[in-house]
């Protein structure tokens, strides 16, 4: 299945959620509705091509970015009533008249929004307010606390075929089913953080009022994935998932759309994801398999289907970051519609072609003119800073421990600028074909190793660049980027990003750990402390730690680097962690004792080591050396396996496990070019283990002892030696 691409138009920079397509009604066509960073929402028809405006929700008087924009109304499959929000705002029109205007007295930016019949909900980054519309005010119903950021936000009936339920996609990769007062009924949790929510239904239908929709749900994670899952009464069931595909960097799904592409009966899945990428996924047989891709090269933030330009076709449309509105339209359907204009008209073709020919010299000439005089006018004007948006995400890449930085930006990108004082290695993501990396050595106060480096983009006009780099844990700080515009005069919007001492670790469900069956050293603290306290101080040290409104939390974290895990159970005034690492309790107590100290809080801390622990983790470490030793043989083979290959013609006569290694040859070259920088990472992580143990233990000596260790170090097969040392 092929797309025609077409650009409708551009915008300021948009926010996800912020494209919905207004359908016919009322012999009205069409239309599509639009909000960026303006805070204006703009109305246009498209007719033969042509983008008309028709309307716009009018300027703010205080300029802030339109968060979220939905459709309301009845019937549900024709909402015409077009609701957004800015700010703490709600604003609601329905061809081209403004209906509502409500002040919130919420605190956070409105990020998400649901409406039915007269009931609104509203969500920032963390609490979901319900209200009731009573004509021109709203009345407050129920609220709900959210232990972690709401990404997105639905309503379905679920619990009852009259009452609208919130279910809410949040960060600590969770789903939650609320009631009609807001608390939470149940939840589903997943390996990744939920990003988006849409309903699902295989066919494809009209339907009346949202209690016909069946009770399925599409969920956008963000490792990827798309799972189908079944909302029941009181609990939920995963029915089928789609894998993102095999080369999805970053791929975290920011859309899901649902549509009839070709008209017969079944809906067609549209992904859209955070590096750019469109898919399109058609029902075949009992699966759903992937019948196009395409790559934006920028973040899409916003996606809808259905028909627009032309009566009787559908065609996707979504914004990006910068501001672009694209169109995808199937090929077949546009040769269908160019076919019959070229017979109803034969003589408009010509006519249009000549038509746009002209205009376009016009522009050509208005745009030298206008240059022109720019330049003219130059030494007489003021130089003023270009105001533009930029953002970034830190995305944590389990499998190779490292992160990936994901930087767009309003507009395309001349260079990007890294400065931090913390030790960071930057991987070579072979990003020579789009940028040059400059790195240059600097130190930060004490000798400490930091990192200044300029990523420089040499080629064309890219509002989107990536790059991946790898953390120390211990090592903890800001992470400042500067990114720098294709624009005159020049100016830089500047970034930061917390790297935090304990960086590689993620959160994991609970159910999934035999606790009992670990050699754990546990690490207590107690003091005049708060909960919130202590919260914060674990917030400073680990990333993803949830906010909550009770008095006592229990987290569990996995390191992605080694597979250790960390059990946190606190409340006010006492605090216990158990870990089978020694290197993770020893940067909790740094982190923890260093924040109580500049609070001016006395805290008391003991420690319980287990020797045991030691053996478990210089074990973990050698199934990844085993593994850097078998892809260095691997690689080795690469090239006899191709000569064998080319002169039999093909490598069809090899075994099983040689003709994997010819085909993976790619990523088995490509994964040893980093395997002496891994080799010296690992190292350092037994490094690091060994003084910590030595920390604890109070020994003396220690660079004699570490001097031995180094010795051992160098063949990694002796592990009963480096064991040893450490007992010693």
């Amino acid at each position: 299945m092929n797309f025609f691409e077409d650009e409708y138009l551009r915008v300021g920079a948009t926010n996800r959620g912020c494209l919905r397509i207004v359908p016919s009604q009322d012999k009205k066509p069409p239309g599509f509705v639009i909000g960026d960073d303006s805070g204006v929402v703009n109305y246009y028809e498209v007719r033969n091509g042509d983008v008309d405006p028709r309307f716009n929700s009018g300027a703010p008087t205080v300029r802030k970015e339109i968060c979220r924009i939905e459709l309301a109304g009845m019937p549900y499959y024709a909402r015409d009533k077009v609701f957004f929000s800015i700010g703490t705002t709600i604003r609601a029109f329905r061809q081209g008249k403004m209906l509502h205007a409500f002040e919130t007295n919420l605190t956070e930016m409105i990020r998400t929004i649901a409406v039915e019949e007269n009931y609104l909900w509203v969500a920032g980054e963390h609490i979901l307010n319900m209200y009731l519309i009573q004509k021109d005010t709203l009345r407050d119903m129920a609220y709900f606390v959210s232990p972690d950021r709401i990404n997105d936000l639905l309503t379905l009936n679920i619990i009852s075929p009259t009452i609208y339920s919130p279910v809410l996609a949040c960060e600590d990769k969770a789903v939650r089913v609320l009631d009609a007062e807001c608390r939470q009924h149940y939840q589903y949790l997943f390996p990744s953080a939920a990003t988006c929510l849409v309903p699902f239904s295989a066919k494809a239908k009209l339907v009346e009022n949202k209690g016909s929709l069946d009770r399925t749900i599409l969920v956008g994670l963000q490792n990827g994935f798309v799972v189908c899952l079944s909302l029941e009464v009181n609990d939920a069931f995963k029915q089928w998932e789609l894998p993102p595909p095999e080369d999805t960097i970053g791929g975290a799904v920011s859309c899901l759309k649902l549509v009839d592409l070709k008209g017969k009966g079944v809906n067609d899945i549209i992904v859209a994801r955070d590096q750019g990428s469109l898919e399109v996924y058609q029902l075949n047989s009992n699966d759903y398999v992937m019948v196009y891709r395409t790559n934006v090269n920028e973040q899409i933030t916003g996606l809808d289907a259905g028909t627009l330009s032309q009566p009787g076709y559908s065609e996707i449309i979504l914004s990006t970051f910068s501001g672009r509105v694209l169109s995808f339209m199937n090929i077949e359907d546009v040769l269908k519609i160019e076919t019959r204009k070229a017979r109803d008209n034969p003589k408009d073709l010509p006519k249009r072609i000549n038509t746009l020919s002209t205009e376009v010299e016009r522009m050509r000439q208005q745009l030298e003119t206008l240059k022109n005089r720019a330049e003219s006018e130059q030494p007489r004007l003021n130089t003023t800073a270009n105001i533009f948006r930029a953002t970034s995400k830190f995305i944590r890449n389990a499998e190779d421990f490292s992160y990936t930085v994901q930087i767009d930006s309003q507009y395309p990108i001349e260079s990007v600028i890294l400065q931090s004082p913390m030790q960071l290695e930057l991987i070579d993501l072979e990003v020579s074909a789009n940028a040059q990396l400059a790195v240059t050595p600097t130190t930060f106060g004490f000798g400490a190793e930091g990192v200044l480096a300029t990523y420089r983009l040499v080629e064309g006009a890219r509002s989107k660049f990536e790059f991946k780099l790898r953390t120390v844990e211990g090592h903890y700080g800001i992470l400042n980027i500067f990114v720098i515009p294709v624009a005159n005069p020049k100016t830089s919007q500047s970034l930061q990003i917390p790297v935090r001492p304990l960086s590689l670790h993620e959160r994991i469900v609970e159910t999934s750990l035999d606790e009992g069956s670990l050699p754990l050293n546990i690490l207590t603290i107690k003091g005049s402390f708060s909960f919130s306290d202590m919260n914060s101080w674990m917030n400073q040290a680990l990333p993803e730690v949830p906010k909550t409104e009770d008095e006592q939390a229990r987290v569990i974290y996995r390191s992605t680097f080694v597979g250790t895990v960390l059990i946190a159970d606190y409340q006010a005034g006492s605090a216990i962690f158990k870990s089978d690492s020694i290197s993770t309790i020893t940067i909790l107590k740094d982190v923890i004792s260093f924040e109580a100290n500049r609070r001016g809080l006395q805290v008391a801390i003991d420690w319980e080591m287990n020797d045991a622990s030691i053996k478990r983790v210089l074990t973990l470490l050698r199934e990844k050396i085993d593994h850097l030793n078998d892809l260095s043989v691997k690689n080795s083979m690469i090239p006899a396996l191709k000569e064998l290959a080319t002169q039999e013609g093909s490598g069809n006569f090899l075994s099983q496990e040689y003709q994997k290694i010819l085909d993976n040859s790619d990523r088995i070259t490509a994964e040893f070019k980093q395997q002496p920088k891994k080799l010296q990472y690992l190292k350092g992580y037994v490094m690091d283990l060994f003084v910590d143990r030595c920390k604890l233990k109070g020994l003396s000596n220690v660079g004699q002892r570490t001097h031995r260790l180094t010795q051992a170090l160098g063949n990694y097969q002796d592990m009963d030696t480096i064991y040893q040392i450490f007992m010693s």
